[in-house]
């Protein structure tokens, strides 16, 4: 069954380059700059894993974050943050994120990490 990833990141050549790679990569990628519609998917339209960037405009990815994983139909659904600044990826553990990745990213190390959360 073809995995289902939600990129949310306001950089729209970003999101080109996630679809792009994670299309060719085989999975189905939901690509947004705003991840507030995540709050209101029902279960059964949730994706297999949210790549989700630490600084979004007019909101912050890991408060983001801390709100799905504090949401009971949300709380499984592993989140991968992802950001350009090097001390975001000290502070990704304590909103709940399950890994981080930085940007500029390795496209290898990128899809391993899919792959461990949407274990394949």
């Amino acid at each position: 069954m073809t995995k289902n990833i939600h990129v949310i990141d306001d950089d729209e050549s970003i999101q080109d380059a996630f679809n792009v790679l994670l299309t060719t990569a085989g999975y189905k990628v939901r690509t947004s700059s705003d991840a507030n519609y995540l709050q209101k998917l029902p279960k059964k339209k949730l994706p297999d894993l949210i790549l989700l960037d630490v600084l979004l405009s007019g909101s912050d990815g890991r408060e983001i974050c801390k709100k799905l994983k504090s949401r009971k139909v949300t709380h499984h659904v592993p989140i991968i943050m992802v950001s350009a600044n090097m001390s975001a990826g000290n502070s990704f553990k304590e909103y709940g994120a399950d890994d981080y990745i930085e940007k500029p990213f390795e496209m290898d190390e990128l899809l391993d990490k899919i792959k461990k959360y949407t274990k394949e």
